[in-house]
């Protein structure tokens, strides 16, 4: 069944479309509506699904009910120059392998009602798609970052892959000082949170920023050796992990934005030195609004 478009209303309850060949998904919302609602609908081997319309914001609504199975790619499209379209989540969501185009937010939906799981893998492509609406803290309602990869710790430690109540991350938080030059060196736990530092001395805005200008600051953070810094606190800069370090690192914007990082450490394979963080810096995720993680937050 070759397939390249079909265009669905609101679904009815427990409503499923099966498709039974790897193809590209277009899909419009009727009416002139922006919304597209894929809940309770069933893709099977659709690799690609894109929102088609070009002239207005779309809204892809998907929830625990929605199984998109052999999906790579979410993509949306441009509105002119800019990139407004948006994913509207309820309940849990896997992403891990997911690539994301030109899709402006990610928003979890369930507000107080309850926590939301929002899983990704090392080869998933947020991009600086941002995730809207994550509630961090330790209540009943806050929500999780589940990373479904393994990881190398700074000081050669194996982390295991895991999901849900498997193999759960641990997050180190470190504060500025003398500690921080350590921080990724000496850690064994795989993700780093740098509690006091701040993106946005750096003349950086996580909602408008490009990804490299995000890498750039967070590359001046870890390399600086000015007493000034706000990460060591002194003339050292943060000591690099051993080769084929890979890491999670998370950076603040004060505090209004967080970014998740990924740091995979080559050596000097590809630096000039190994103290050298360049290229070795990833954007994982930017969730918007968030000025505080604490472990209870990644698994």
């Amino acid at each position: 069944m070759a397939l390249s478009e079909l265009t669905f209303g609101p679904p009815l309850d427990g409503s499923s479309v099966y498709l039974d060949t790897s193809d590209s998904l277009s899909v419009f919302s009727e009416f002139g509506d922006s919304g597209v609602d894929l809940r309770d609908i069933t893709l099977t081997d659709v690799e690609t699904v894109s929102m088609g319309q070009a002239s207005l914001l779309q809204s892809m609504q998907i929830n625990a009910g929605t199984t998109l199975t052999g999906l790579t790619t979410i993509s949306g499209t441009l509105n002119g120059s800019s990139v407004d379209d948006r994913i509207l989540i309820n309940g849990d969501r896997d992403f891990s392998g997911v690539t994301f185009t030109n899709i402006d937010t990610i928003g979890l939906q369930d507000g107080s009602t309850g926590q939301q799981t929002i899983a990704a893998s090392a080869s998933t492509a947020f991009g600086i798609t941002e995730i809207q609406n994550f509630t961090s803290g330790s209540g009943s309602a806050a929500d999780i970052f589940d990373y479904t990869s393994a990881l190398t710790a700074g000081d050669g430690t194996p982390v295991s892959a895991g999901t849900g109540s498997s193999n759960q991350l641990e997050l180190t938080t470190v504060t500025a000082g003398s500690g921080a030059v350590t921080a990724i060196s000496g850690n064994s736990s795989g993700v780093v949170e740098f509690e006091e530092s701040d993106l946005s001395l750096l003349s950086i805005d996580l909602s408008s920023a490009t990804a490299a200008a995000i890498l750039d600051g967070v590359e001046t953070l870890l390399e600086s050796r000015d007493s000034g810094n706000q990460l060591t606190g002194s003339s050292a800069q943060v000591t690099q992990g051993g080769t084929d370090t890979d890491m999670l690192l998370v950076f603040f914007e004060g505090s209004n934005d967080s970014v998740i990082v990924r740091y995979q450490e080559t050596g000097t394979s590809s630096n000039d030195t190994a103290a050298d963080y360049n290229e070795e810096l990833s954007v994982v995720a930017i969730l918007d609004g968030v000025g505080s993680i604490v472990d209870g937050n990644f698994i």
